[in-house]
């Protein structure tokens, strides 16, 4: 039963997530470096929540875990600056549809690598197709104004990030150091700070220093940045530990389509998304390739 509320606790804290994030890119984000320092703050914040539960939990980590931690961490600061890009030039609803839709990668990458225990079946092949169909119709250029070719190329790339993360996470649930998750989380989380900061001195070094980047960065910023930091690794925390315990045909549809449905809502009723008739059949169809992808009617 308690894996059942946590699944509830995933879905809501990842909606909550992508709310904060998608409220600061379209009302506090000035400049690039605004992406920078809202992931970076995201991204300590994140590690700080991790401290206590590497500490508790843990007496060593592995150099497996290092070293899939510190490609984790490079994997996730890509997808902190793409995803915050694409909330302030894009529809939040459909955003979080399409990285929902990058279950897709890891249920492929599964059923070639364990097989005996992951197989594609024909509903679960109709549900990759319908999946592509959805995201064609979110995101089709005749379905909004608002669509523009640098939202589809960042929702393109975290179709493909999130994928990444579905991956990297099966690999540290199916490796010989599962109870290593929180030092996996942790290690990941720093690696994406420090990436960002080497990232943020590097586009900002010939225009003003490193400092001056936070000159306009006030309690509301980085406020907004440690609640988003704080749910995100929430999400991270119940899903790699859900997704070891509770069968895929449960976990992924619920949390994923859970994920969407309430975005979607959250998108027209708090942020005033207005959907076209083609998006909404779009939205449609990828909450049902879910559910088959996720091999509900098994």
């Amino acid at each position: 039963m308690m894996d059942y509320v946590l699944m509830l606790v995933s879905v809501f804290v990842n909606v909550a997530a992508s709310s904060f994030n998608n409220k600061f890119a379209k009302k506090q984000l000035v400049g690039p470096a605004d992406n920078y320092i809202f992931n970076l703050v995201l991204s300590i914040s994140s590690a700080l929540v991790l401290v206590p539960f590497c500490i508790k939990t843990l007496d060593g980590v592995s150099t497996y875990t290092i070293i899939l931690g510190l490609i984790f961490g490079v994997i996730n600061s890509a997808t902190f600056l793409v995803k915050t890009t694409a909330f302030q030039t894009g529809p939040m609803s459909f955003t979080v549809l399409i990285s929902s839709c990058g279950m897709l990668i890891p249920t492929v990458f599964s059923a070639i690598m364990w097989p005996e225990k992951d197989h594609i079946s024909v509903i679960q092949a109709i549900g990759i197709v319908l999946m592509l169909g959805s995201i064609y119709l979110v995101l089709s250029k005749s379905g909004s104004g608002k669509i523009t070719p640098k939202w589809v190329i960042c929702c393109i790339v975290i179709f493909i990030l999130a994928g990444l993360i579905g991956v990297a996470q099966k690999i540290q649930r199916n490796s010989g150091y599962p109870d290593e998750q929180y030092a996996f989380l942790c290690i990941a989380f720093l690696t994406s700070a420090v990436l960002i900061v080497a990232e943020l001195i590097i586009k900002t070094h010939k225009k003003h220093t490193f400092k001056e980047s936070f000159s306009s960065w006030g309690l509301k910023q980085i406020g907004l940045a440690c609640i988003t930091g704080c749910f995100t690794v929430t999400m991270h925390i119940i899903n790699l530990n859900l997704s070891g315990t509770l069968p895929a045909t449960i976990f992924f549809p619920i949390v994923n389509g859970g994920a969407i449905f309430l975005s979607g809502l959250v998108g027209w009723v708090l942020f005033k998304e207005k959907f076209k008739i083609s998006q909404l059949i779009g939205f449609g169809l990828g909450l049902l390739s879910i559910m088959m992808v996720g091999n509900v009617f098994a």
